[in-house]
């Protein structure tokens, strides 16, 4: 059985060999966390657009219904 301290001393060789290997590949890194900061702006804006188009349509059909309904009252 593994005690805390073992354990303890597993997880920070693991971190360290982590870091070593995020060190020597630094390009690879920044490659990564600039794909992902890429990602997250398409799917902000796909969700902000969307958005957009369907409060634009709501809007267009209340305006062509609201138009629609005072012609028949005038007309």
């Amino acid at each position: 059985m593994v005690d805390a301290q073992e354990f303890a001393e597993g997880v920070i060789q693991a971190d360290q060999f982590a870091f070593r290997r995020i060190e020597s590949r630094k390009w690879m890194v920044i490659s990564l966390l600039i794909g992902n900061l890429l990602m997250i702006a398409i799917a902000a804006a796909s969700l902000m657009y969307s958005r957009a188009i369907l409060q634009r349509t709501l809007t267009r059909n209340l305006s062509d219904y609201y138009v629609e309904k005072n012609s028949v009252k005038n007309g």
